[in-house]
């Protein structure tokens, strides 16, 4: 694998840890209609942006949680 491929592969796998976080803190925010919701959008298989586009339609400050633990995951690479 050659470095830009390296590279991407690190920035998919940092863009996955932050968003593992971020759905831990906003799935308890959600209500049961929209659990409900966002369980037909997984089954869907229609991630990325229809998903990212629900919860930040849903979550109150969604991105700033999104920016929070993009900031904690920097902290503990610094480490």
């Amino acid at each position: 694998m050659n470095k830009t491929g390296q590279n991407t592969d690190v920035s998919a796998r940092l863009n996955k840890l932050i968003f593992e976080a971020v759905l831990m803190r906003v799935l308890p925010m959600l209500s049961e209609e929209n659990l409900t919701e966002y369980e037909k959008i997984i089954d869907s298989k229609e991630v990325g942006e229809v998903l990212w586009n629900f919860l930040k339609s849903k979550v109150p400050n969604f991105e700033n949680i999104v920016k929070e633990e993009e900031e904690i995951l920097r902290k503990e690479l610094e480490k």
